[in-house]
């Protein structure tokens, strides 16, 4: 009785030695520990010591508030005062022709555009680029990308030169 062999393609034999170099990687945090060492039944474990000492927990009279304020309590709301902080505005879209850039920037009550020298409050806009503003006010300078937002020290203001709203 003769027998064949039988074919292995190609493919089917990468993907056979990757599963099983796979299933060996995913074996060797099991048999090998921190340091190399064989662990196993017959290795006894670290001592306490060489994990870390647990941190120590506060006692219970520091945690007055936590004990107030339960945090999974489904009435907990934010402590009196602590108001989120208003998003400034935001820099939305760049339009340029040749050298002629302005900076779409979103507010409140509509968008407005600026050109370079435009004021924005204190601040000037000094230079629009592909995908950012930059805005300078004494020695201070702010990068905008498209997307993001200002301060809450810009709310309120209004361009004073060349802008539209």
């Amino acid at each position: 009785m003769m027998t064949t062999a039988r074919r292995i393609d190609r493919p089917t034999l990468w993907l056979g030695l990757g599963a099983a170099l796979a299933m060996a990687m995913t074996a060797l945090p099991w048999l090998f520990g921190p340091a190399g060492k064989v662990t196993g039944a017959g290795s006894a474990p670290a001592a306490p010591s060489a994990m870390g000492a647990p941190s120590a927990l506060p006692p219970l009279e520091d945690l007055r508030a936590t004990r107030a304020q339960p945090l999974f309590a489904a009435d907990r709301r934010p402590l009196p005062g602590a108001a989120p902080a208003s998003p400034g505005y935001e820099l939305i879209g760049i339009v340029g022709v040749g050298r002629d850039r302005r900076a779409l920037i979103r507010l409140a009550t509509g968008t407005l555009v600026l050109a370079e020298g435009d004021r924005l409050g204190e601040w000037v806009l000094q230079s629009v680029e592909i995908e950012r503003i930059v805005l300078s006010r004494a020695a201070d300078r702010l990068i905008l990308s498209i997307g993001s937002r200002t301060p809450a020290e810009f709310r309120g203001v209004s361009p004073t030169r060349g802008g539209s709203q």
